[in-house]
């Protein structure tokens, strides 16, 4: 079980080892493994979800995980 801020989560797509939720806010937030940086963030692995920063006028509106 995992904390995200409350907030409808829309998707959840997950990779081997990493997995990614997208809010209804157009927030992501990352957790597990990001040994290949596929989450862009620090450090290698983040065992609670951590949000992933567009930029100030960005949302996003689908996500999907892969491999690595």
């Amino acid at each position: 079980r995992v904390k995200l801020p409350k907030c409808p989560v829309i998707k959840l797509s997950a990779g081997d080892n990493f997995t990614i939720a997208l809010l209804a806010s157009g927030e992501i937030y990352g957790w597990g493994s990001n040994e290949n940086n596929q989450l862009k963030l620090d450090p290698n692995y983040l065992v609670d979800p951590t949000l992933i920063k567009l930029g100030s006028k960005l949302c996003a509106i689908d996500v999907t995980a892969f491999a690595n």
